[in-house]
């Protein structure tokens, strides 16, 4: 026999949310892990170059490609975004460029974001959240900022029907 599962209580909450207030929570998620990007960016453990492995040819890394793609999310305009994400997605995925995983994990919470809403992909809700909390690092405490991000999805909602 297959026991239920229990959930964190907030991640319940989290799956109670209709489309739209999981929309903020994944916008509050996703600036959650630009901050990170951020401070990854400008503690240089990022490297803003990289060699690719196909053609022998070096990239210089976009550091404002995630804030760019947050703010379509926010506004909802489509812009050429996603083109711009293939060459480092593709080096990620090569390992020609490489970093630590909180970085990384900031780097793809904001790229699945903007999948998810602006190209309108199938993209699992709580990857989205889950890669943001991972980019604040293994002892930070994620259940805080999830708990504010439900909270305030929660209001925003009561907000409409009052």
């Amino acid at each position: 026999m297959i026991s239920d599962v229990n959930m964190h209580p907030i991640a319940e909450r989290f799956f109670a949310l209709n489309d739209e207030q999981k929309r903020l929570v994944h916008i509050s998620m996703a600036s959650i892990a630009l901050t990170s990007w951020r401070r990854h960016v400008s503690s240089e453990s990022v490297p803003l170059k990289y060699q690719e492995t196909v053609a022998g040819t070096f990239q210089v890394v976009d550091v404002e490609l995630p804030a760019e793609a947050l703010e379509a999310v926010i506004s909802g305009v489509r812009s050429n975004i996603a083109k711009r994400y293939l060459e480092p997605i593709c080096a990620m995925q090569d390992d020609d460029w490489e970093f630590n995983d909180d970085a990384e994990m900031a780097y793809y919470a904001i790229y699945n974001t903007y999948r998810k809403y602006i190209e309108g992909k199938e993209i699992d809700n709580w990857l989205i959240v889950n890669q943001s909390l991972s980019s604040l690092g293994k002892d930070a405490d994620i259940m805080s900022p999830l708990k504010l991000a439900v909270d305030s999805a929660e209001k925003s909602e009561n907000k409409k029907n009052t």
